[in-house]
């Protein structure tokens, strides 16, 4: 998963949203609602951290794909803010670099064996050209930078 230099095309390589929670998923902190961090092993245990005020957790086996929250706590993520009705969300600053590139292209390539994608999968809203320039606006003020 890279984004491309040409800003007007995106090429889907295939990877799905699990390639995207790895190595970090950015999550509000349940104690002070600050910017934590879960993190650990691609199939292992997680652990959610926050520097801000030392909550420390580990993770059960039982995960929830696919919502505006981790998939180990169920946490809300940190980058996530409303849009007409529905929600747009990313699992950290690599997953939201590459949700933008796919939305600001207006070439989008997919290759063969990505019709199960993260790309390939979402709404018809999100990647709309008539939601495209205020979808963006939105995504560009999630960033943590």
């Amino acid at each position: 998963m890279t984004v491309s230099d040409d800003p007007t095309r995106h090429r889907d390589d295939g990877s799905t949203i699990y390639a995207f929670a790895d190595p970090e998923v950015l999550v509000v902190c349940p104690r002070c609602e600050e910017m934590a961090r879960v993190r650990g092993e691609r199939l292992g245990p997680r652990r959610l951290t926050c520097t801000r005020c030392g909550l420390v957790r580990e993770s059960g086996k039982k995960t929830l794909w696919g919502e505006p929250v981790d998939p180990w706590f169920q946490q809300p993520l940190w980058l996530q803010a409303p849009f007409r009705g529905h929600v747009v969300w990313a699992f950290n600053e690599r997953h939201l670099a590459e949700l933008r590139a796919h939305i600001a292209a207006q070439h989008r390539e997919h290759g063969p064996g990505t019709t199960r994608s993260t790309f390939a999968r979402l709404p018809a809203w999100l990647t709309s050209a008539k939601n495209r320039a205020d979808v963006l606006a939105l995504l560009d003020g999630l960033s943590t930078s």
